[in-house]
């Protein structure tokens, strides 16, 4: 409880043990990697598994998606095209344009 801005004491301490060590990876000892290596996921999370995996609806908006960046670039290379062949003709009309010798 906050109290004329002081913490209590049983506050303070589930504040600190709710603290987080950072370290950078490179940091961590042969021990420790071997740890996390071999570490498992308590049976009480295994129902987020599906949310890790690829099949089904992940798989299908990998489809859509794959779909319409296929689609867009498409458009955007038919765009461009258009752009080419209008600046050569402008080019061409120019007087000593694109068939000048």
């Amino acid at each position: 409880m906050v109290c004329d801005g002081m913490l209590s004491t049983d506050e303070g301490d589930r504040a600190k043990r709710q603290d987080r060590r950072v370290i950078a990876a490179g940091e961590l000892t042969d021990e420790e990697i071997a740890l996390i290596a071999k570490a498992e996921v308590p049976a009480a999370y295994a129902h987020l598994d599906a949310e890790l995996r690829t099949d089904g609806s992940q798989a299908e908006a990998m489809t859509i998606f794959d779909r319409i960046l296929d689609e867009m670039t498409a458009r955007v290379e038919a765009a461009n095209a258009g752009l080419l062949a209008a600046l050569g003709r402008m080019d061409a009309a120019k007087p000593g344009g694109a068939g000048r010798s």
